[in-house]
């Protein structure tokens, strides 16, 4: 997997966040068990890919992100690229439901649809002739956290806490550290976190 930043929104941090998965064709036609991306990094957070099947006769493939070390959700795309010139195919992955936070959460593509993705080498004597190899090419475009109202940072924490919970309940809202850990409230405010659990991020707590 790779990551790259860019300009767009992930709570308030203005980046965009995209990982590049490539899984080869092993991995894509035995279906059996489960295969999982390395680690990545988005919106602060560690997550992975899983893809496999829900059983042996399923007619589709999962590929679904799993949090590691917190409980948070991801809204991101799905990208699937299609072979040279062919384009690509975006499923959104917005939908996380609030009680299966901590579980993976993904699509389920229809095994037509996934030859559709196969990627294609050039093969022959004048390595014109393009050959499906059976790998797909994957990339996931990381925008926010489900349900994130705002980031706090460690340089100004106090007054951009302050500032965002002006006239607002904190029976409204969650705070979490960087590690997905929840923040005790004391009042309005916190104890002062250690610089390494910045930045922190406040959830609705309705979701």
């Amino acid at each position: 997997m790779h990551e790259e930043m860019g300009s767009s929104q992930c709570g308030k941090v203005t980046r965009v966040q995209s990982s590049f998965g490539y899984w080869q064709a092993a991995a894509i036609e035995t279906g059996e068990g489960t295969w999982s991306s390395p680690i990545f990094s988005a919106c602060n957070r560690l997550w992975s890919i899983r893809l496999g099947k829900h059983s042996t006769i399923a007619k589709s493939l999962y590929f679904c992100i799993l949090p590691h070390g917190h409980k948070d959700r991801l809204r991101c795309w799905f990208l699937f690229a299609r072979p040279p010139g062919k384009g690509y195919k975006e499923w959104p992955v917005h939908d996380w439901p609030p009680e299966l936070a901590g579980h993976p959460w993904g699509p389920s593509v229809p095994l037509e649809e996934i030859e559709d993705y196969k990627q294609a080498v050039e093969r022959g004597w004048k390595q014109n002739t393009l050959t499906a190899d059976g790998s797909i090419l994957l990339l996931v475009h990381a925008t926010t956290l489900q349900a994130v109202a705002t980031e706090i940072h460690f340089k100004s924490w106090s007054k951009e806490l302050k500032s965002f919970m002006h006239g607002k309940k904190t029976e409204d809202y969650l705070i979490r550290d960087r590690h997905g850990h929840n923040i005790q409230w004391h009042d309005s405010t916190i104890e002062p976190p250690a610089s390494d659990q910045f930045p922190l991020v406040i959830l609705h707590r309705q979701e």
